[in-house]
């Protein structure tokens, strides 16, 4: 996380040994956190995102060139990992201010 430059490193672990690094913007970052959020589409440059938020999973998906990305979380590790971010940031807010 740089809040400098406002943007979130999001690691999503494909395998033991792979992650794909999502950088977005901070904003966008707490847009998708937000509970209400059922779906949410934006741009990051010339990279295409979006987050769906269905009954059985929550899927992330995003485009760049003619490569896609897919991903599927339960609801469980999404509620997880969304806490874990939202800690941070505001642990991390706490240290600048």
């Amino acid at each position: 996380m740089d809040f400098r430059k406002e943007i979130v490193h999001l690691g999503l672990k494909v395998s033991d040994n792979h992650v794909q690094n999502l950088v977005m913007p901070l904003h966008r970052v707490t847009k998708i956190c937000t509970p209400s959020t059922k779906q949410y589409e934006w741009m990051v440059d010339d990279m295409y995102c979006q987050f769906l938020r269905k009954a059985d999973h929550i899927k992330l998906f995003y485009k760049i060139g003619h490569i896609d990305h897919h991903f599927r979380f339960t609801h469980e590790d999404w509620e997880t990992a969304r806490k874990k971010l939202l800690k941070t940031i505001k642990e991390r807010k706490k240290t600048i201010s």
